[in-house]
Order: structure tokens, then sequence, then C-alpha cells
């Protein structure tokens, strides 16, 4: 029997289930805005890549985009930084790993206010650090994607919001410790997340052979 198509069908259903709760979970305000602010999505989401793969990220983010958002380009921005996060769990592309948080680091001192507060962007040679070290451990998987999360995020924010290098100067060391929970909700998401799905397969599993 072909156990590709269920074993799909287990990944988007538990992957939908859990955005759908932890959605409901908010985090904090976003600094500079009286109306975004972070949630649970925004460290479990990321995980999914590491279970899903390359193709089935891009198709849930594809849909997610379309159900939550009428504007695709407000869509694509709202939803970039966290599909990077899943893209660095499900692939080992050089393009996502390296050369994004390189990326980010440029447009960020080269914008006028990003210059003013160029230490802020120092975050974001962690990914490269831990490229170039080939750590591939589930904790380093975790502390390589939020920072790939928050690079791509502070880049939109950047260029979109308008804040001084003040505050961007007072953001690090808030930075720090919203990047270890995150991190830390990351790991503890992965295991969860593998505990279910590892029971889920074994019970659709023992369903099927009993059929058989």
């Amino acid at each position: 029997m072909n156990f590709k198509r269920p074993i799909f069908f287990i990944h988007v259903v538990l992957s939908l289930i859990v955005l759908l709760l932890a959605n409901f979970f908010k985090v904090s305000y976003i600094i500079g805005s009286k109306m975004a602010f972070f949630s649970a999505t925004d460290f479990v989401l990321p995980v999914v890549g590491a279970f899903g793969g390359t193709t089935f990220i891009i198709s849930l983010f594809s849909l997610r985009s379309l159900v939550s958002s009428f504007n695709p380009l407000y869509a694509l921005l709202k939803h970039m930084p966290t599909l990077s996060g899943s893209l660095y769990w499900s692939t080992q592309s050089i393009i996502i790993r390296l050369l994004l948080p390189l990326l980010c680091i440029a447009l960020f001192l080269i914008h006028p206010v990003g210059i003013q507060a160029y230490a802020y962007s120092f975050y974001w040679f962690i990914p490269v650090l831990l490229y170039l070290c080939k750590a591939d451990g589930i904790m380093a998987q975790a502390v390589g994607s939020t920072f790939v999360v928050h690079a791509v995020g502070s880049i939109i924010w950047l260029y979109t919001v308008p804040m001084n290098a003040a505050q961007w100067w007072a953001l690090i060391p808030i930075v720090a410790v919203e990047r270890c929970v995150s991190a830390i909700g990351m790991v503890v998401c992965y295991h969860l997340y593998n505990v279910i799905l590892v029971y889920t397969k074994r019970a659709l599993f023992t369903k099927i052979l009993r059929h058989d």
C-alpha cells in the first residue's frame, strides 16, 4: 500500500491544527506598532519546515496567504519572515542559510536609519557563523531559524515603518531575550510536533494494517 498520501494528509491536518491553536497565543506587541504583535505562530510555524519539506512549506504558506488576505503584496510581506524560517528548517540551501542573512545585513546598513543603528544587524551574523561551522543540532537549527526570521522581518519593518535610530538601538537587548525565547519555543515545538506526528502515524498505520 502507498503510505505517501496518508502521511501528507497527516502533515496538512496537524500543521493547520497547530497553527490555528498557536495563533490564539499573543506574545507581545511589535515595537513601533499598536496593532501588530508577535504570536506563538511566529515560533511554531517555522518548525513545520523540519517535517513537511520545502514543497509542503511553500504550499502551506501560499494557502495561508490566500485565506488571510485579499492583498497579495501584504500577504507576502506578512508571511515572508516565517516562510524564511521554515525554509531554514527544511533545506540546507546556501541561499537561505548564508546569503539571505548577509543580504539583510547589507540592506540594513545601506538604509539611512539602519546605518545609524548598525549594531542591530550584527545579530544576523549568527546564522552565518552557524552555517560556516556546519552546526546542525536541533538547538542550532532553532537559533539559526529564529535569527533568519528576525532578519527578514526587521528589513521589511525598516523599509515600511518609520522608526528612528534610537528606537533600533533600544531594541538590541530586547531582541536578545526575544530570540532566546523564540529558539527555546522552537525546540519545544519540534519535540512536541515530532511526538504527535509519530503517534498519529503509528495509529494510522495500525488501523490500515488491520483493515488489510
